[in-house]
């Protein structure tokens, strides 16, 4: 299954958007009554989650006989070749690191490692999404929807007045609002412009959190681990080896409920070979061969 955020219409946070899609798909076919259902079949319900952000090609493809609407390019690829990465993991959702970009601050993300996935030579960062950062949940307590919606509703009442009087020159560009003023009194107007998109955007931006809330919150202990672990991956990626191996024999004394999946298992076993027989070209890179 593929989903897009972004076309054939510009959206905001789509990042996010996609990233909690991918965490309440994992959290929705692990409850019951869908689980057992599958169990009762024989049959072990898992799905994994690939997601990537940039440039695709969008648009109605085809021929007379046959035509659709989808996305292809490098970005769509490399979504499906994460996807079948998280197996070789033991992970349920990875981003890549243009996508992490846009989870930063909100979501505790894991580095997994660099890979050259198959068909490409340059190699990407990859990540585990884990959770909403508990510190954005105590945040999330604070926000007051309801002001904030007044606010931009002010926002917006002021700015239709002002093209309703014509002192304002208005078009639409994308996700952002574009405003051109030809004089001083038009200033409000800008300021009226930006305040209600960005009280829209911070509005939209709550409610997706909101969302990701109430299925999966990380505790500062879970953060902490996300922290250490990727100053190891990092240290690997360096051919720091040894310093990466110290570092993740501390991690699995310390959080032993978390290290005992595939990254983990990869990443020392990768660190020893390096340390055990060096290669001068080592890059720190893992070069997949399945699709």
């Amino acid at each position: 299954i593929m989903a897009v955020w972004g076309a054939p219409v510009p959206i905001d946070h789509h990042e996010v958007r996609a990233s909690i899609c991918g965490k309440m798909l994992v959290h929705e076919t692990q409850q019951d009554p869908l689980r057992s259902r599958f169990a009762e079949a024989g049959e072990n319900l898992a799905i994994r989650v690939g997601v990537a952000t940039g440039e695709v090609l969008a648009g109605n493809m085809g021929s007379a006989a046959r035509m659709n609407y989808t996305v292809i390019g490098d970005n769509v690829n490399l979504a499906s070749r994460l996807e079948a990465f998280n197996k070789s993991m033991g992970t349920r959702v990875m981003v890549s690191d243009a996508t992490a970009l846009g989870l930063q601050d909100k979501f505790v993300l894991r580095l997994l490692c660099r890979v050259a996935v198959v068909g490409k030579d340059m190699p990407v960062e990859v990540f585990e999404v884990r959770g909403l950062d508990g510190s954005q949940s105590t945040k999330l307590e604070a926000v007051d929807m309801g002001s904030m919606l007044l606010d931009a509703s002010i926002s917006l009442k002021q700015l239709r007045n002002n093209d309703a009087t014509g002192s304002g020159d208005y078009t639409r560009s994308g996700t952002v609002v574009d405003v051109r003023a030809e004089n001083s009194s038009d200033a409000c107007s800008v300021a009226s412009v930006l305040s209600a998109t960005d009280a829209l955007r911070e509005h939209r931006m709550t409610s997706l959190l909101k969302a990701a809330r109430n299925k999966r919150v990380c505790d500062p202990r879970e953060v902490e681990f996300c922290d250490k672990y990727t100053i190891a991956v990092r240290k690997f990626v360096r051919g720091e080896c040894g310093d990466a191996i110290a570092r993740l024999t501390e991690l699995k004394a310390e959080y032993p409920e978390w290290t005992q999946d595939n990254a983990a298992e990869y990443l020392e076993a990768a660190a020893s070979r390096q340390l055990a027989n060096p290669d001068p070209a080592f890059d720190g890179v893992f070069r997949a061969t399945e699709k």
